[in-house]
């Protein structure tokens, strides 16, 4: 894997660019869901001291957060072939995979006819 340095700005060092490559190229989707729910522990912490209700909330937040990484664990576990491409097709397995995305996404997929089994895989 080559990484061009001009592409990012100095401050990104060489070594985080790596990590940062090999976690994507292994297929970690919930790294950005710990980072997420950190972030959002975090900010419950310090809400709970001066606004409870906002605290709360923050950990009923940071609650599903975590329920959505650890279904991405598994989901990692067990391949990274999802049972849905295998039952419905790409047409089912894209908006649920885009339904996961801590990002909020939206997805228009139209395949027809439905490709080969080895295709839709690939």
């Amino acid at each position: 894997m080559r990484i061009s340095s001009y592409l990012f700005p100095s401050t990104v060092t060489q070594p985080l660019l790596i990590r940062i490559a090999f976690a994507k190229s292994i297929g970690l989707p919930a790294v950005p869901r710990f980072v997420s729910l950190a972030m959002t522990l975090g900010l419950a912490q310090q809400k709970l001291a001066t606004n409870p209700e906002q605290g709360a909330r923050l950990v009923g937040e940071a609650h599903e957060e975590a329920k959505r990484a650890l279904q991405d664990l598994r989901d990692l576990a067990r391949g990274l072939h999802p049972a849905v491409l295998t039952d419905h097709g790409l047409e089912a397995a894209l908006p649920a995979l885009a339904a996961r995305c801590p990002i909020p996404t939206r997805v228009d997929v139209a395949v027809s006819p439905r490709p080969a089994p080895a295709v839709e895989s690939a």
